[in-house]
């Protein structure tokens, strides 16, 4: 694409760029609640009238917001006026702009010369939004109307007067109404600021040269992200994983992708995913080319070319297909409270494709979890309930092709900055007694994976509750790739460790703690990149001397020989060699590790037993799917115990299938 002016392009990107970063640190300055202030959960943008982000934040606020389209929610209101700011935070009635009901989400139009030139856009995660537990969200919902207050797109303000109505109904309905109402000023104060400076820019450059701007820039955005994707292989790419059950079952749920690349153009292909669940998990993306179904795409975009302009228009060379129902695509009544644990998975799939086609760009599996808590406990001072969300356990980022990943933290939740754990003691009656890196939990590899996240803390009074979501990898440990090995899983979570009442919580929920009681929590690693036998060894002395691996895994996955006297190296290098497989083939082939867990379970379900599954699934109502979809799967694997057999194939489907009709009071179909 030819540019005309370039250098007066580039500076026009910069100026909008830096509007979207003002008004992030005027949130961050101003806001109430820690995970506004501390950990940043929060976002700030300016959209265009069609519902496109053309100046985002790079560095502040979330990242994976910018191939939001906000544009059905612009449409809900009949009338824009000037001071108008409109509330929401409804998934299902601003066509999946919002994503979960605690993101409570702002809208306000700029008018200039008479007409509406562009929306500011924001969102602050309020620590409560009301429902069933404290923090509105747990992964045990099975719909969203027990998440908490949801309100279709609404004027807060109209004309610049306060809906006073609207403010009495949030006021009522949430637990720590103070402090959510402090986040929304402060955002609201980030959009007056923005809208200054926007039209201090459009009277620089007057209106017509002003939306030539804007979209010379996204037509730019456009150019360079096909670009880069020109230079992906053509071909399809298939990956698969798994979030590891539903909570109503112990069957996990599945997540297809068949990813497509074809000259400039991408598809996304979630045909072949799981109906959605009775459980917080499901993501609500309206049929369309959702941020977090197309955030593993941006991503590698942006990776890969850092110069191209923030904007909504690099999604448009992505096509989505992911069938109403499924759990990319969930209809009402679908709970999404924990929809987090999805869109990392989505991360994960996307990174997993993309490694057949150009193997050394991407990096090994991330740690899969975003252990998001949240504390509420009474309030003795003042009354009511004190709720907040305490530091987010992340854990470690793949293995790279020239580098280890990074430790507690990964390229999906690394917006979230770490909360300081001084700041949670003294807002909050507990006290934490460890926060640190888990030793050997990251994947063991020539460039090893990051590590996990360890904490154990003390409830100080009775009647707190904690309610968790975001754990994942429990079940199947992250992959690795090129010869690297799986990071460590998630560990169970510890009620009273060293205690006599000591309990392991397989998947936590919602937790109810007394006085002096104890929980301890650790997340998986990262996936390794590359054969481990390959590490360098001053690497590996490094990571022993600052406890990042224990001396065992040292000796017993990278071959090192510790001899007191001499330091034998030549014995080390003897015991790498016999330890080493064999070396990745020419081709490139990925060489997925995942793990003995994983590799069992895909042995046991056939491609064939899936195809015939899915077949039966698609033929019936979307709301009866994942009922029948878990009793069919129970009967399948309690038959394949019964008969002794290595894999279920469609066979043993469909004679399932059969018995489930009768108890359904169907009949089954005749052969």
């Amino acid at each position: 694409m030819k540019v005309e002016n370039p250098i007066e392009l580039s500076i026009f990107n910069n100026m909008v760029g830096a509007i979207a970063e003002e008004m992030c640190a005027i949130v961050e300055r101003t806001a109430y609640t820690t995970f506004i202030k501390e950990t940043n959960d929060f976002g700030a943008a300016l959209a265009t009238p069609q519902g496109l982000f053309f100046g985002y934040p790079r560095k502040a606020g979330t990242t994976s917001q910018l191939a939001g389209d906000i544009s059905d929610a612009i449409k809900w209101v009949d009338e824009w006026r000037e001071g108008d700011i409109v509330l929401t935070n409804d998934p299902f009635a601003t066509g999946a702009m919002v994503t979960h009901l605690p993101d409570l989400t702002l809208l306000a139009p700029i008018f200039f010369e008479g007409e509406i030139v562009a929306y500011c856009w924001g969102f602050i995660h309020s620590s409560d939004v009301g429902g069933r537990v404290p923090g509105s969200v747990a992964p045990s919902n099975q719909e969203i109307y027990q998440e908490g207050l949801r309100i279709p797109p609404t004027k807060l303000y109209r004309a610049g007067e306060l809906n006073k109505d609207l403010f009495d109904i949030l006021e009522a309905n949430v637990r720590i109404p103070y402090q959510v109402w402090g986040d929304l000023k402060a955002l609201m104060s980030a959009f007056h600021v923005a809208k200054r400076r926007l039209m201090d820019l459009f009277r620089k450059n007057g209106l017509a040269r002003s939306k030539a701007l804007i979209q010379e820039s996204m037509d730019y955005a456009e150019a360079k992200a096909r670009h880069v994707f020109s230079e992906i292989p053509d071909g399809t790419y298939r990956f698969w994983d798994y979030i590891e059950d539903d909570l109503v079952s112990d069957n996990p749920v599945r997540i297809d992708l068949a990813l497509t690349i074809e000259g400039s153009s991408v598809h996304l292909d979630y045909s072949g995913t799981d109906p959605q669940i009775l459980a917080s998990f499901n993501i609500i993306s309206a049929s369309k080319p959702h941020q977090w179904l197309t955030q593993g795409m941006v991503h590698y975009l942006l990776s890969n070319d850092p110069t191209i302009p923030a904007n909504g228009a690099i999604k448009r060379p992505i096509r989505v297909t992911a069938p109403a129902g499924c759990l990319l695509n969930a209809v009402l009544p679908a709970a999404t409270g924990s929809r987090i644990t999805t869109a990392l998975k989505l991360m994960d799939i996307t990174m997993g494709a993309l490694a057949q086609a150009v193997p050394k760009n991407v990096p090994a599996a991330g740690s899969g979890n975003g252990m998001l808590g949240v504390l509420a406990m009474p309030d003795v001072v003042n009354g009511g309930k004190k709720v907040n969300v305490y530091p987010v356990l992340i854990g470690g980022s793949g293995g790279r092709a020239e580098s280890d990943g990074y430790d507690g933290t990964n390229a999906t939740f690394a917006f979230l900055r770490n909360t300081p754990i001084e700041a949670i003691e003294s807002e909050m009656d507990i006290l934490v007694h460890e926060y640190r890196y888990v030793p050997d939990s990251g994947g063991p590899g020539e460039f090893r994976g990051g590590l996990g996240v360890g904490l154990k803390l003390e409830a100080l009074l009775p009647e707190t509750s904690f309610a968790m979501r975001g754990m994942g990898r429990t079940r199947f440990a992250p992959w690795g790739v090129h010869g690297g090995e799986c990071g460590a899983k998630t560990k169970l979570a510890l009620l009273n460790e060293g205690k006599p009442n000591e309990t392991a919580i397989p998947k936590l929920d919602i937790l109810r703690l007394d006085r002096d009681d104890t929980l301890t929590l650790s997340s998986s690693g990262g996936g390794g990149y590359g054969d481990p036998r390959r590490r360098a060894l001053a690497a590996i002395a490094d990571d022993l001397k600052f406890g990042f691996i224990t001396r065992e895994q040292a000796e017993r996955v990278y071959g090192v020989v510790f001899d007191p006297t001499t330091g034998d190296i030549d014995r080390t290098r003897s015991e790498r060699n016999r330890l080493s497989g064999a070396a990745p083939d020419a081709t490139g082939d990925p060489r997925y590790a995942y793990g003995v867990d994983r590799e069992a379970y895909d042995r046991l379900w056939t491609p064939e037993s899936r195809q015939a599954l899915l077949q039966i699934l698609d033929s019936l109502a979307i709301l009866q799917r994942s009922y029948v979809k878990n009793m069919i799967m129970d009967m399948a694997t309690a038959l394949s115990r019964e008969r002794s057999l290595a894999a279920i194939g469609g066979e043993q489907i469909r004679e399932c299938w059969d018995t489930v009709r009768l108890r359904l009071g169907e009949q089954p179909e005749t052969a």
